[in-house]
């Protein structure tokens, strides 16, 4: 997959003086695959594409289902709310990659940073044990600054906010604004869990 993405992140980076400016990742894709291969290429391309989302679209709407089913303990069944899922996909498809993009980047501005967080702090459980309070403190702070980069990345600006971030926030230029807050967040969180009782063992287990 690395390989993959590698190789695509190569060809949207050195394809722009040959192919021009593109209005997504999947037309520029198309166009360079048009002038290596011709129309089979396109065609190949476009059942390979067709059977890897299949794949991923069938988990999630599956997997959405399930959820919801339980989050209303099964008074919406699991085959309404798949139908009700398809459906909605089916809709949301068909206004275009442009605009699908457009409508998420505000949401996964927002997000991926709260995820990258949580990784990270996932993958060095171990030393954080019972001190649950690093997550709340590093995920909560990292929010914040999250949800001010998506409100930039819908168009909502706050000059003022902005201002003061990027004079006073490291790498707020670039979007990475939340990366000292984290940090520092965590740090918060620890210094929070001094002052608390470890759980005893039966209590962890639960």
């Amino acid at each position: 997959m690395a390989c993959v993405y590698g190789s695509l992140s190569y060809l949207g980076a050195t394809s722009a003086s040959v192919l021009g400016h593109s209005a997504n990742g999947g037309q520029l894709l198309a166009d360079a695959v048009g002038i290596l291969f011709g129309p089979a290429g396109n065609l190949i391309l476009a059942v390979i594409i067709g059977l890897a989302c299949l794949t991923t679209c069938c988990g999630i709407a599956s997997g959405a289902a399930w959820y919801f089913n339980k989050l209303f303990k099964n008074k919406i069944s699991y085959e309404r709310l798949l139908l009700v899922i398809i459906l909605f996909s089916f809709a949301a498809s068909n206004i275009g990659l442009t605009q699908i993009i457009t409508l998420a980047v505000p949401f996964l501005v927002t997000i991926y940073p709260v995820v990258i967080v949580l990784v990270v702090l996932s993958l060095l459980d171990r030393f954080i044990g019972w001190r649950r309070s690093i997550y709340q403190w590093a995920c909560d702070i990292t929010l914040a600054f999250a949800v001010v980069d998506g409100l930039n990345a819908a168009g909502i600006h706050v000059p003022v906010l902005n201002a003061v971030l990027a004079d006073y926030v490291p790498f707020y230029s670039i979007m990475m604004g939340w990366l000292l807050p984290a940090i520092v967040g965590a740090v918060i969180g620890w210094v929070v869990s001094l002052f608390r009782t470890a759980p005893s063992e039966e209590a962890a287990k639960e």
